[in-house]
């Protein structure tokens, strides 16, 4: 059976701590993962892979920061055709991009402020780090929200080609220690970062959150 296709997730930050830690999130929900440490490499990435679905976006970073980036980005699904797959689908035409940084929302950032300009420059969220897995869902479910099914269908075609494989490695490692099998199909477990998230919500503004 061939590889199933999974649905990814671009995460662009210059710290490697916080691109982990997203990616584990992620990770856990689904996603394949596509990371970029600057948004040089980030559109470099939408252009070249595919199945990207939603980008997490940090805003301050090296060479393209984020506020360019989201510009350019936006500027790149206007016009590329080569970005994107129709094999698996999007629930909108316009990707999701959430803007994440550790700056005050409020603060000032080029005569606004850090929230308004992030989605002025093309973000559709501007969410605070550190982030937990609810607040990635509560984004994914706003803007994307056939993820939990592209992401089921990939599991259980990616379930059916696992259970194949584990039937051919009982007949070839009969008589192998059960350990031995069970690393050869099992990864690391991390733990599940506990962290705290503060969204800035763009929609129906001054609703409770």
């Amino acid at each position: 059976m061939t590889a199933p296709r999974r649905p990814k997730i671009l995460i662009v930050d210059d710290i490697t701590l916080n691109r982990k830690i997203l990616a584990h999130i992620c990770t856990k929900l689904g996603f394949g993962i596509v990371e970029a440490t600057n948004g040089l490499e980030a559109c470099e990435a939408f252009t070249r892979e595919d199945g990207i679905v939603a980008i997490f976006l940090d805003l301050k970073m090296p060479l393209l920061d984020g506020w360019k980036t989201a510009r350019r980005l936006r500027q790149l699904e206007s016009t590329c055709t080569t970005c994107s797959s129709d094999r698996i689908p999007r629930a909108k035409s316009r990707l999701p991009v959430i803007a994440c940084t550790s700056t005050s929302l409020e603060e000032a950032y080029e005569g606004a402020t850090v929230s308004s300009s992030a989605l002025s420059a093309g973000a559709d969220e501007v969410l605070m780090k550190p982030m937990r897995i609810s607040t990635v869902e509560l984004m994914l479910d706003r803007y994307l929200p056939i993820w939990r099914e592209i992401t089921t269908t990939s599991s259980k075609i990616a379930s059916c080609s696992c259970t194949e494989s584990l039937g051919s490695a009982a007949v070839a490692g009969a008589g192998a220690p059960a350990s031995v099998l069970v690393r050869q199909f099992s990864g690391p477990i991390l733990p599940v970062p506990v962290l705290t998230s503060t969204a800035y919500r763009t929609s129906a503004p001054g609703a409770a959150w």
